[in-house]
C-alpha cells in the first residue's frame, strides 16, 4: 500500500477513534476543574472501568496521528517540489499533541487505578487532578501548531483548494483563543467554550484531507492498473 494512502486512512481512523473516545468520556459526566475531592473520588469509583478501557484505545490514536501528519508533509512537499516548512511545523505540533495527551491519559489512568484511595489522600488527589486538567486545557496550543502548520502547508503548496487551508486556519485561531483562556477555565470561571468549535474543525479537517489523500492515491493507481 502506498504510504500516502496509509496516511489518509490513518487520518480517518484517528478522527473515528477520537470521536469514540470523547463520546465514551462525555457519557460519564466527568467533574469540572474545580470539583471537590469527594466528587473526584466518586467519579473514578463509579467510572474507573470505562476510563481504563479508554486508555487502551489511546495508543491507537497516538499511532494514527503521526502517520497522518507525515502524509501531509509528503503530499505538500511533493506538490511544491521541496520540503514544505509548514508541513514540518504541523508534524511537530502533532508530536506535541501526542506528548501532552499522553499526560492527560496517564493521570486519568492513575486516578482510575487508585479510585479506592483517592478520598483518603486528598493532597495527592488534588495535585494529580490539577495536573490532569492543566494538561487538558493547555492542549489547544499543540493543536493550534498542528492544524495551523497543516493548513499553511496546503495553502503554500497548492496541494488542495484554498478553502481547506482557510478553514483550517479558522480552526487554529479558535483553538489558540481557547488555549489563552485555559488558566481561567482551570480556576472554574464560566467562559465560552471557544476552543470547542476549533476542535470540531480540527477533526473535520483531518477527515476531509485524509479522504483526499486516499482518493489521490486511487486516482494515481487507476491509470497504472489499466496499462
Amino acid at each position: 500500500m502506498d504510504f500516502k494512502r496509509l496516511s489518509g486512512l490513518a487520518g480517518v481512523a484517528f478522527v473515528a477513534l477520537v470521536v469514540v473516545f470523547n463520546i465514551a468520556i462525555g457519557s460519564t459526566a466527568k467533574p469540572g476543574g474545580a470539583a471537590a475531592i469527594a466528587d473526584i473520588a466518586g467519579y473514578y469509583t463509579d467510572h474507573g472501568g470505562i476510563t481504563l478501557l479508554v486508555s487502551v484505545v489511546a495508543p491507537f490514536i497516538w499511532l494514527a496521528l503521526p502517520l497522518f501528519a507525515v502524509g501531509v508533509l509528503i503530499t505538500t512537499s511533493r506538490t511544491s517540489g521541496t520540503l514544505n516548512p509548514w508541513g514540518v511545523v504541523g508534524v511537530v505540533g502533532a508530536i506535541m499533541q501526542n506528548a501532552v495527551f499522553t499526560g492527560v491519559v496517564a493521570t486519568d489512568t492513575i486516578l482510575a487505578a487508585r479510585a479506592d484511595t483517592l478520598a483518603a489522600g486528598p493532597q495527592f488527589t488534588q495535585a494529580l487532578w490539577d495536573v490532569h486538567n492543566a494538561l487538558f486545557t493547555l492542549n489547544g496550543a499543540s493543536l493550534t501548531l498542528a492544524l495551523g502548520g497543516f493548513s499553511l502547508a496546503v495553502l503554500t503548496s497548492g496541494a488542495a483548494g484554498r478553502w481547506i487551508g482557510g478553514f483550517g486556519l479558522v480552526g487554529a485561531g479558535l483553538l489558540f483563543a481557547g488555549s489563552l483562556l485555559s488558566s481561567l477555565a482551570l480556576a472554574g470561571s464560566n467562559l465560552p467554550m471557544i476552543g470547542l468549535p476549533g476542535f470540531i474543525i480540527w477533526l473535520l479537517w483531518i477527515a476531509s484531507y485524509g479522504v483526499r489523500m486516499v482518493r489521490m492515491d486511487a486516482v494515481r493507481q487507476a491509470p497504472a492498473a489499466s496499462t
